[in-house]
């Protein structure tokens, strides 16, 4: 993500406190013709592409029978795919130029909350997880199951890869109290990282200062710092008051902004705090805006980095179905996406030739829009 200085005014809003009608679900970012598209996806069904330059939305694609709970990029014979999946236990991988669903991958577990592609041998794999604490390989290529690794005695909320000299590790995070870490070449668990006093909902790779780090999120209100290399704890992190409520950490991500690498942590009362890598210091929190008739913008679901007319911005899903975007060295919001039904629950960069016509999606989206309901609460609640 560049760290590049943002304008005065955000690329996202044109206008301020301007708001592109889209509420909604998990968001991924995409980027189409050397554009950056940000894709939301959650409990109405769907998956929308938004441009988050001008906040419009470029396109609706509807497959789910239920709640799309995560998303994520994935390549299969060199093109990129999304990856999306849900309460209704398959993944999907969609065709972002064209808007087609181009397969689906059944025998995950009923519900999948995290998803992360993974290369073993040269051959492209995606492992999936949910509320039976068991992470399960499939070959993209070729859709039949690959391999499942156990572990956790809880839901898994989160996954990530990260690289331990040279070597591949995925890493999970747990209603367990736990993350762990796994060599999937293998199917063996690496290590288990405990301390967290509640679930551990989010697990992120960082770098800091030129040091690879595995950072974790918990609903205890903390996030820690581990030497995967070790499994020992480099830090802690005070994300939130521990007799605060909402408690808790929802969400976390690596962003580079004013030149700093920054560890950015989604809350449960819809904030976003930002702290130095280099120093451990907090360097800015999102400010409330005018907008929030309730006064609180909703729990945060999703985080990412994106990138909008060449500045970075933190894009973020809420409980209450809108996406937000902030500029992470102001903490201002710079627009809010609206559209979506219900709650948004991922956040995942994807690369994509062109956008596909919005006729071409939304008219099959709009059924599923019209019946939409939150059937479940977003991963990690």
């Amino acid at each position: 993500v560049s760290g590049a200085a943002p304008p005065a005014q955000a690329p996202a809003a044109a206008a301020s406190g301007a708001q592109a009608r889209a509420a909604g679900p998990p968001a991924s970012l995409v980027t189409v013709s050397s554009r950056q598209l940000l894709a939301t996806a959650g409990s109405d069904r769907t998956v929308r592409l938004w441009d988050p330059v001008t906040g419009r939305q470029v396109a609706v694609l509807a497959r789910h029978r239920r709640a799309i709970r995560v998303a994520c990029l994935v390549t299969v014979g060199g093109q990129q795919l999304l990856a999306t999946a849900g309460s209704d236990g398959k993944a999907r991988l969609w065709d972002l130029a064209t808007g087609r669903q181009v397969a689906v991958l059944e025998g995950h577990e009923p519900k999948i909350n995290a998803l992360c592609p993974v290369i073993i041998g040269g051959r492209p794999l995606l492992a999936t997880a949910g509320n039976q604490g068991r992470v399960r390989l499939f070959g993209l290529a070729t859709g039949k199951w690959a391999g499942t690794m156990e572990g956790h005695t809880r839901r898994i909320n989160a996954m990530c890869l990260l690289t331990v000299g040279g070597r591949q590790l995925l890493a999970t995070a747990s209603n367990d109290w736990t993350a762990q870490l796994w060599d999937p070449a293998t199917g063996r668990q690496v290590a288990v990282l405990p301390g967290h006093q509640d679930a551990v909902r989010a697990v992120c790779a960082v770098t800091a200062s030129g040091r690879p780090l595995l950072a974790t999120g918990s609903r205890d209100g903390l996030m820690r710092l581990w030497d995967p290399a070790t499994g020992k704890r480099a830090a802690v992190i005070q994300a939130h008051q521990p007799d605060g409520w909402p408690r808790g950490v929802t969400g976390i991500c690596s962003i580079t902004a004013g030149g700093r690498p920054l560890l950015a942590a989604g809350r449960a009362d819809g904030m976003v705090r930002m702290w130095d890598l280099a120093t451990g210091k907090r360097a800015a929190e999102t400010q409330r805006d005018p907008d929030w008739a309730a006064g609180t913008p909703g729990s945060v679901t999703s985080i990412c980095a994106i990138t909008a007319g060449g500045h970075p911005l933190l894009a973020t899903g809420h409980v209450t179905g809108v996406v937000r975007l902030w500029d992470p060295v102001t903490g201002m919001q710079a627009a809010a996406l609206r559209g979506h039904l219900a709650a948004v629950s991922a956040v995942c960069p994807v690369t994509v030739s062109s956008p596909p016509p919005l006729a071409n999606a939304s008219g099959e989206a709009a059924a599923c829009e019209s019946a939409a309901r939150v059937e479940d609460s977003p991963p990690g609640g």
